[in-house]
């Protein structure tokens, strides 16, 4: 109302303004499965490490099985020293 405020008040009401629904209805927020995601829609790619936001995103899409794979491990045995710091090396970049 850009009324000045009066010592000892807080707040200026126009009365003639009407104040906006403030009640809370049922299903306002609610999405139905698959709702913001077109069918056929590729969703994540190949590869993809799954997290709580990937596993989130293949519950929204209504996804109860998914085929998942462990990233294999490869373990080098010498007795040559260069071959130790290879190993050495490949630890450094998490390989």
């Amino acid at each position: 109302t850009n009324t000045p405020l009066v010592e000892d008040q807080c707040a200026v009401i126009n009365i003639g303004t009407e104040l906006p629904d403030t009640r809370r209805y049922a299903y306002v927020l609610f999405r139905g499965i698959g709702d913001d995601i077109q069918i056929g829609e590729l969703v994540l790619q190949k590869n993809v490490r799954l997290g709580s936001t990937e596993l989130g995103l293949l519950a929204t899409v209504g996804l109860q099985i998914i085929h998942v794979f462990e990233k294999p491990r490869v373990v080098i045995l010498s007795t040559d020293s260069n071959k130790i710091i290879l190993m050495s090396a490949l630890k450094d970049l998490n390989i």
